[in-house]
């Protein structure tokens, strides 16, 4: 067995050797797939949106722009759940603090639709997701600098609070839909 030359060689392979033995939990891998369908899925309303929210009447609410806020809210999204998706197999923790917010205010709208199903799977995603086994997992250090990190983080925050009021928009003026 070769010796390594260097102690910066040494640390490269002990960090490699830490990597390898921590295996991305198979849950993980099936979140992710269901994330990037969720991407395609929110490309798919990109471009059927406008016809659809004509159709319905709510392409203005109350004066207000809906749609086109709408289709900015659904576009910034897929954009962070691009950068989730990617730094969520990678392990890293911010990511999954940031899924689990996702989830909370997916609970939220849901019990304002009654959509049960998305309930009880935002709740077993997030018990999966705090859960020791998987948390070991999410140890690595990010590879984004911390400013985008928190940026990113800001931005979430903001489309979540734009998906929980565009909710209760619709709750409010289109209970029928």
């Amino acid at each position: 067995m070769d010796t390594p030359s260097n102690p910066h060689e040494k640390n490269l392979k002990d960090s490699l050797a830490t990597e390898m033995s921590q295996k991305r939990p198979v849950g993980l891998n099936f979140l992710a797939f269901l994330m990037i369908l969720a991407i395609i899925f929110a490309f798919i309303t990109i471009s059927t949106l406008p016809g659809t929210y004509r159709y319905l009447g709510i392409d203005e609410i109350e004066g207000y722009p809906f749609l086109e806020l709408t289709i900015l809210f659904l576009i910034i999204s897929v954009i962070l759940l691009i950068i989730l998706t990617i730094c969520l197999l990678s392990g890293e923790e911010w990511a999954r603090k940031t899924v689990i917010m996702f989830f909370i205010v997916g609970i939220i709208n849901s019990l304002m639709h009654l959509n049960i199903i998305v309930i009880i799977f935002a709740i077993i995603t997030i018990f999966y997701l705090s859960s020791s086994k998987v948390k070991k997992f999410f140890t690595r250090e990010s590879r984004l600098n911390k400013t985008i990190v928190r940026v990113l983080i800001g931005v979430t925050v903001l489309v979540l609070t734009f998906n929980i009021i565009s909710s209760i928009i619709l709750v409010i003026f289109k209970p029928n839909i």
